[in-house]
């Protein structure tokens, strides 16, 4: 079975309304978690955010001075070790217990250098705006019409307008990024990267979004 180590970096501010949720549908997921390290990256929480984290085993908590999500995601990825990076909010709530081995499948496939889901999971406990969102697929109704969005809209049956050459791998879609460098807003919300990718990039003035 293909699982490689995998360094889950999560930012927090005060976001103990969901990072409950959000870290136990991790503990949750059918994978070794031996090859699971978990790394939380807090802005200066005021609420029990450190508390959540450290009940859930968190491998490191660590201070984000900058305070943004983007530059928490960064802290984290420089004090990564495992070979698979994920970005997951903290209001991210994973659906699937097999999502995680879903994910990483693509990798097996060296010339893969990320993946991330292609659908926002629609639930009707979930606020009106956070609903609306999961049907377009996209958080910006702008993206419609621009054509740049990276989830299934219920408006277009597609999950993306860009022109992209597209491989249906019957469990994935595969794309390669054209010459022109267009392609989706990927980069939250479930992104999975190589972090060897990253090491050549100087992250600490990159927003990894």
């Amino acid at each position: 079975m293909y699982e490689p180590s995998i360094s889950i970096v999560i930012p927090v501010y005060n976001s103990s309304a969901y990072l409950s949720l959000c870290l136990e549908a991790i503990r949750k997921q059918k994978y070794d978690h031996s090859k699971i390290e978990l790394i939380i990256v807090d802005a200066g929480s005021k609420d029990n955010t450190i508390e959540i984290a450290k009940k859930y085993g968190a491998t490191f908590i660590l201070e984000n001075p900058l305070k943004t999500g983007e530059a928490g995601k960064s802290v984290g990825v420089q004090h990564s070790s495992n070979e698979i990076i994920a970005l997951i909010d903290s209001d991210n709530i994973i659906e699937d217990e097999n999502w995680l081995h879903r994910m990483v499948q693509p990798f097996r496939d060296p010339m893969v250098a990320a993946s991330e889901p292609w659908l926002y999971t629609y639930r009707k406990i979930d606020p009106m705006i956070t609903r609306y969102c999961a049907l377009i697929g996209m958080n910006d109704p702008l993206c419609l019409y621009l054509g740049n969005y990276d989830r299934i809209s219920t408006i277009t049956g597609r999950w993306t307008d860009l022109p992209l050459t597209i491989e249906d791998k019957g469990d994935y879609l595969l794309f390669s990024i054209p010459p022109n460098d267009v392609y989706p807003t990927i980069g939250a919300n479930g992104f999975l990267i190589r972090r060897e990718l990253l090491l050549n990039v100087n992250i600490s003035r990159t927003c990894l979004i």
